[in-house]
């Protein structure tokens, strides 16, 4: 991600045993909303609104959400980069996201049409990415070096983890609206602990001549055989999975 890349200005790594679980948490949560509703809760939900198109309805809802996802997770990563506030680079974009996605939650489960429904559904992919990005970028900001393998698998377990969490919710309610709700307050409530783990990253952008912007945007595009080689393969993974997960319920 774009977040992850970063040259910044950093003050000794400060972070408890709390960031830990907190991360947990908070990516959990947040894979949660954008798993969880695809297993059933959005299929459900074409299927009320339009029962003799519901295979095109589906792709039409979860083909325009993926593709801006695409490109606003590298966007939002590259500008988490470059925030200035006296709160960090994080914090803002996690609170941002958190703001996105409340009210959309609350909002999403009344859709009335396959539009409306791509629309709410999209904005939240969009709020979910003003998390995704600065949340995985916070491992080479705060975390030493030596415990960030422990910290990526903290993102693997939650994962592993989100769609359980997210199918859980859907068989405890049967209302669409319930369940984005739920799963809404849950991102909430994660992602602020996660906040207050954060509260000792002062890392600020590093300031560049022209001649470091210029290499920096050179360098926002790898050479390396080795980093695209396992882009190639995280891109064919989730692909697979999700292409799976998409048409489960139906």
């Amino acid at each position: 991600m774009a977040g992850t890349m970063s040259n910044a200005i950093t003050s000794p790594p400060i972070i408890g045993r709390a960031y830990y679980p907190a991360l947990v948490a908070a990516s959990t949560s947040m894979w949660a909303i954008i798993l969880g509703p695809v297993l059933s809760t959005i299929p459900n939900q074409v299927d009320s609104i339009a029962p003799g198109n519901k295979v095109f309805g589906l792709a039409l809802v979860t083909g325009i959400a993926g593709i801006v996802g695409i490109v606003t997770n590298p966007l939002i990563g590259h500008l988490s980069d470059r925030t200035r506030t006296r709160f960090g680079r994080r914090i803002p974009w996690l609170l941002g996201g958190m703001a996105l996605i409340l009210p959309i939650s609350i909002i999403i489960g009344h859709s009335r049409s396959i539009l409306e429904l791509t629309l709410w559904w999209t904005l939240l992919q969009v709020g979910a990415n003003m998390l995704m990005a600065p949340t995985s970028a916070t491992i080479p900001d705060v975390v030493p070096e030596r415990h960030r393998g422990m910290a990526s698998a903290c993102l693997g377990i939650a994962a592993a983890a989100a769609p359980v969490l997210g199918t859980g919710v859907q068989t405890l309610v049967s209302s669409p609206s319930q369940v984005y709700m739920i799963l809404g307050g849950l991102i909430c409530i994660a992602q602020l602990c996660f906040i207050t783990t954060l509260r000792n990253d002062h890392t600020v952008p590093q300031a560049h001549s022209r001649t470091k912007k210029r290499m920096y945007w050179e360098h926002m595009i790898p050479r390396s055989k080795d980093f695209w080689l396992v882009c190639a393969h995280r891109s064919l993974f989730a692909r697979g999975k999700n292409m799976a997960l998409a048409y489960l319920f139906y």
